[in-house]
């Protein structure tokens, strides 16, 4: 039975959110700030809601208490909308479970009850991580703090072990978009170069047609291309050692040789991180770690991108898994 569904949120978690849709269902957008088109269909601002005919609002942003107070303030139905992220605060932002199992099927209902649980502080010397160096308000104040605070704090507990074990070598991220993770690993090494490979112009076109279609390659062509060199070195603390590697990967790379003690993989798609992983791996010091996102999300390229490596290359590469958002994986030597 098909259903008349809103999206609010556009940003980089709306895509995780319509890949398990059919986009028949989806009648338009729903952003705090802006209206006009998003992904081929009507975007709205939240007083441009109540004429609109809709099943369901479904959140897709982490600011599920703000939307929440928005709701009120315009008269939105409060009861129609689902916090399928940012549902968490100390309660559930969500009161009827019955309702979205209605709407989305019991087993993604369960699986948005079951998202978030709250995670203690990790009680360590801040002295011995890299948290004096990070100038904690401002880590509080970071959008991985609130939407991400697992995959913050364990990078944080990895430059620790890279400062503590002298680890050598220069840092690198594949896959930058907006620059926020990029932000933290300047911040944690100010000192060490750190290459930012992207084309900061959006996914590659011909690779978002090989791995999705529809509703989805819209709303990655629509998230994804709103970033630009400038919005990634404006978050950049220290600028003199940040180098901007422009361009699709591996060609980007230009004859580039170098060690490394920390990489971050998040190109999402398979090529680009198998192509990220026979890069950056044989390159990788002893000791250092290559962090890849989206490892075990329901696309699963990262997965089959190491496994394909693996396979390739006839090794077995050293691995922990991490419960982030989209489950991360670490390599390490």
């Amino acid at each position: 039975m098909s259903k008349k569904l809103l999206i609010w949120g556009i940003g980089r978690l709306c895509y995780q959110v319509v890949k398990n849709l059919c986009e028949d269902d989806i009648i338009g957008y729903v952003d705090s700030f802006r209206s006009g088109m998003y992904a081929g269909k009507k975007l709205y601002l939240p007083n441009e809601i109540k004429g609109v005919n809709y099943d369901a609002i479904l959140v897709t942003t982490i600011y599920g208490e703000e939307i929440r107070q928005t709701c009120l303030k315009e008269k939105i139905d409060i009861s129609k909308v689902i916090f399928i992220v940012g549902n968490m605060s100390c309660q559930d932002l969500n009161e009827d479970y019955g309702f979205i199992s209605s709407i989305l099927g019991e087993q993604y209902s369960r699986f948005i009850k079951n998202r978030y649980h709250l995670c203690r502080e990790i009680e360590i010397d801040p002295s011995k991580t890299v948290t004096k160096d990070f100038v904690a308000d401002a880590v509080k104040q970071h959008l991985f703090y609130r939407s991400d605070y697992v995959r913050l704090k364990t990078f944080e507990l990895l430059a620790g072990e890279i400062k503590d074990g002298n680890i050598k070598g220069n840092m690198a991220e594949l896959g930058v978009f907006t620059g926020d993770f990029a932000q933290l690993i300047n911040m944690a090494f100010p000192n060490r170069k750190l290459y930012l490979f992207d084309t900061f112009e959006g996914f590659d076109s011909e690779e978002l047609k090989r791995e999705t279609k529809g509703e989805l390659l819209r709303v990655m062509e629509d998230t994804f291309a709103d970033t630009s060199e400038e919005l990634v070195m404006g978050k950049m603390t220290n600028k003199e050692n940040v180098i901007i590697k422009k361009g699709f990967f591996p060609g980007s790379l230009n004859g580039l040789e170098d060690v490394y003690a920390f990489v971050s993989l998040d190109c999402d798609w398979e090529e680009s991180l198998y192509q990220g992983i026979s890069y950056f791996y044989p390159r990788l010091a002893e000791g250092g770690y290559i962090m890849i996102h989206d490892y075990n999300n329901v696309l699963e390229c990262a997965k089959k991108a190491l496994r394909r490596y693996e396979s390739d290359y006839h090794i077995r590469i050293p691995k922990v898994p991490v419960c982030d958002a989209q489950g991360s994986i670490i390599l390490t030597k």
